[in-house]
């Protein structure tokens, strides 16, 4: 009825519009469907996907969206499949910022493996900041906790991978220290 219609009017104008800040709008009158309609939403949004050529547009747009909490892992895989490009995508659309680690980017490592594309990506995500921080150094040291309970995971690629995480972010946490008191000093 009513929500499939407002879907795929949403759906529409994700695909045909180009203008800054409208996906914003798009995805505010979605955010109450998400819930209860995320796998809907997901159907459609793939379908506009496979027949658009601003793919990662409209990725990026969706990333904020929260909708990704809302959709099967299992209904992502199936539409990744064996793509590479997919894979990147849809991983670059997860955060990686809690233990456990969210379903999604859970099952993507689990999959496609721990040096897969889709793990790398979300290893970028975990190297970068949700928001604005006061403290990269700090923001560091909370991953590093993080990828400590990520390489105790059950699943041994997602424990791999966290295992992988944790040496990087001991670099980042200790380079951004250096870089961190180097300014404090040179600001007294």
């Amino acid at each position: 009825g009513r929500d499939s219609n407002v879907i795929s009017a949403a759906i529409e104008a994700l695909g045909s519009s180009e203008s800054v800040g409208f996906a914003d709008r798009v995805w505010t009158v979605l955010h109450p469907l998400l819930a209860t309609r995320g796998a809907e939403i997901w159907a459609a949004l793939t379908r506009l996907l496979e027949n658009s050529k601003d793919v990662p547009r409209i990725l990026v747009d969706a990333r904020g969206s929260g909708l990704m909490r809302h959709v099967p892992p299992e209904a992502v895989l199936r539409w990744i499949g064996s793509d590479r490009g997919r894979q990147i995508a849809v991983a670059e659309m997860c955060g990686a910022y809690e233990v456990p680690l969210n379903p999604l980017a859970h099952a993507l490592i689990a999959r496609y493996g721990a040096e897969s594309p889709a793990a790398s990506a979300i290893a970028g995500r975990a190297h970068s900041t949700p928001s604005a921080v006061s403290s990269l150094a700090q923001f560091a040291r909370g991953q590093l906790t993080n990828a400590r309970g990520w390489a105790r995971d059950s699943d041994p690629q997602v424990a791999r991978w966290g295992a992988r995480m944790i040496e990087e972010l001991e670099q980042s946490a200790e380079a951004f220290d250096a870089h961190e008191e180097y300014e404090a000093r040179r600001r007294s």
